[in-house]
């Protein structure tokens, strides 16, 4: 796979686009950096994937519902306490509640768009059933 199959992915996506305001993906990576240079070969691996986000964002400026989903199961399973010493979510430990403890038993990445609502209700309930412990246990 080529380095650069994502960024002409997402570019012709963006290219049909009604509002698309660039003529050649040269013009988006002079914009992108301020006229430095027109050839894909000059960025450095940062400002691609830079690119790359921002090509995303236009095409779906509220961000994809199933990537919404999944954030919002590893941050509730994060609170919880799945996190490493630094403080991120330990994803290990996420994939591995998904698979074991999910209703579809599969990798968190595998649920689709229509799935994902019942996991993260599923999770959610984990939230309430702590509290409802919490409460039981400590007035």
């Amino acid at each position: 796979m080529s380095r650069y199959s994502r960024f002409f992915s997402l570019y012709h996506q963006a290219a049909k686009t009604e509002h698309w305001p660039y003529d050649g993906h040269g013009d988006l990576v002079a914009d992108h950096t301020h006229g430095r240079t027109h050839s894909l070969r000059d960025l450095s691996t940062e400002e691609l994937m830079a690119i790359e986000r921002r090509i995303q964002e236009l095409l779906d400026p509220n961000g994809d519902p199933a990537n919404r989903m999944r954030r919002k199961v590893i941050g509730i399973l994060a609170e919880r306490g799945a996190r490493l010493p630094n403080g991120k979510a330990d994803m290990a430990h996420v994939h591995a509640w998904v698979a074991k403890y999910g209703y579809l038993h599969k990798h968190l990445n595998a649920y689709t768009v229509a799935e994902l609502p019942k996991l993260v209700t599923q999770a959610e309930a984990i939230t309430s059933s702590d509290i409802i412990a919490i409460r039981k246990h400590h007035g």
